[in-house]
């Protein structure tokens, strides 16, 4: 699955170890794999399930470069002999992905008595031996996060290899293809990402449309303007409308155009209709035709093979409409705009507002959501800690900004820039201008600022 972003057009090289034993228990036969689950603070694929691997260094071949990569982040010494790993699935990331990847993945069995160790990597939080059916049906229920190439060569692990089927191999290079091709991920049973390209901020140049259902679904934030991208949602939607399925509603988390900019095309091509909050509507008036007001607390029932129920949350402060849905099964909460894994959430005040936004992260963790979903890069697998960070950030810039104006003394917002965003690169100043008023404006509705005129002074 892809993290969002147009990527870099030539992949780096790398490996993945998928280190196997006989299941200690069980039939004869069983296998298990091992799998680590990346620590959370890893900017790439944090907190998901993965099997050891990494870059190949230069000089390296692939072999020497999955016998220390194991070393490295499992403490496993594997055999030198190349004929030890076998080149079970090639998977290239998607050329529209900001971090590409050639990764070969290779079948290595662990030696006697080889004892894996996570903790002697950093970028790792935990581990597990599992068997390959085990740890899918656990991708499945959403209680573990896991890239698509390890799904997918994990579900031929449990298919094993039987009488007159094709090898692992030959099965794994169809999968491969068709994950290079496709444009919707799926992330655990009914719920699944297309990372569509939109004019959003950068660092970000996608927004997640999130798809969830299997045979009742509902698409949440369509937000392309352009063709290419609308076309590339629409095949997906028409593949699995093949296999018995029917978009029954197109939700809306808010009404900026990298979220709102495809609703109206798809609602006209599938004849489905939009919903969304009423102040959504409002500000999408004349553009999008919001056929239903999605109250806080109101449940939407999809019904299927894997039912899933949808409660809308209102939560206000990056835009006036703002809506994040919890699915009520999973802890999954698809959040929009109020967090971020690529780049951050501006809160301007022309339309936002910081102390709306911050009572609105904190309601967002009183749902002691599993994971969160955000419209820019991939899911968020600790939602506490992601929720207490944005949180202590806020705060920890509004003394900044507090600091700046006293120290000042009466100051125009823009003036402040330097010294309340001195971390910041000065291009960007422009747009921390914004974010520092809507600062000053939450201090003064805590008496800690005022407004005079265009000028602002401490209280």
């Amino acid at each position: 699955m892809p993290s969002g972003a147009r990527g870099a057009a030539h992949p780096t090289s790398a490996v993945a170890c998928v280190l196997w034993r006989q299941a200690p228990a069980g039939p004869p036969g069983a296998v298990e794999v091992y799998l680590a689950q990346r620590a959370g603070a890893q900017p790439f694929f944090g907190g998901f399930w993965c099997f050891a691997g990494g870059r190949v260094e230069a000089g390296e071949t692939a072999t020497a470069a999955c016998a220390r990569e194991v070393r490295e982040e499992l403490g496993v010494a594997l055999p030198e002999e190349p004929g030890a790993y076998r080149a079970l699935a090639r998977f290239i990331t998607p050329d529209f992905s900001p971090v590409r990847f050639d990764t070969i993945y290779f079948l290595v069995e662990a030696p006697a008595g080889a004892a894996p160790d996570p903790s002697v990597s950093r970028e790792n939080e935990a581990g597990a031996w599992i068997r390959p059916a085990d740890a899918l049906a656990r991708a499945r229920a959403g209680d573990w996060l896991m890239p698509t190439p390890v799904a997918l060569t994990l579900a031929e692990l449990a298919r094993g290899e039987p009488a007159g089927a094709p090898p692992i191999e030959e099965r794994l290079t169809e999968a491969s293809r068709r994950d290079r091709t496709s444009r919707l991920f799926p992330l655990a049973a009914a719920i699944a990402v297309a990372p569509l390209r939109t004019p959003t901020l950068p660092p970000a140049v996608h927004t997640n449309a999130y798809v969830i259902g299997d045979r009742e679904l509902v698409v949440i934030d369509p937000g392309s303007p352009w063709e290419e991208e609308r076309a590339a949602l629409v095949r997906e939607l028409e593949a699995l409308a093949a296999g018995g399925a029917r978009v029954v509603a197109i939700l809306l988390t808010h009404h900026h155009g990298d979220h709102a900019g495809g609703a109206a095309d798809l609602s006209a091509r599938l004849g489905a209709p939009v919903w969304a909050h009423a102040e959504t509507a409002r500000l999408l008036r004349g553009r999008v035709e919001v056929a239903r007001a999605l109250a806080d607390g109101e449940v939407l029932e999809l019904g299927g093979d894997v039912p899933r129920r949808l409660r809308a949350l209102f939560t206000p402060g990056h835009a006036p409409g703002h809506l994040c849905f919890l699915e009520e099964t999973t802890g999954w909460m698809v959040a929009g705009d109020m967090v971020a894994s690529v780049g951050t959430i501006l809160i301007d005040p022309s339309e936002g507002d910081m102390r709306q936004y911050l009572a609105s992260l904190e309601r967002m963790a009183g749902e002691a959501p599993r994971v969160l979903l955000p419209a820019h890069g991939l899911p968020i697998a600790d939602p506490a800690g992601k929720l207490a960070e944005y949180t202590r950030h806020r705060l920890w810039r509004e003394e900044r900004v507090r600091a700046a104006l006293a120290a000042r003394g009466r100051s125009r917002a823009r003036d402040l820039v330097p010294a309340a965003y001195a971390d910041v690169p000065e291009a960007l100043h422009g747009l921390a201008e914004r974010s520092l008023l809507a600062h000053l404006v939450k201090l003064a509705a805590d008496g800690r600022a005022r407004a005079v005129g265009d000028e602002w002074e401490a209280a």
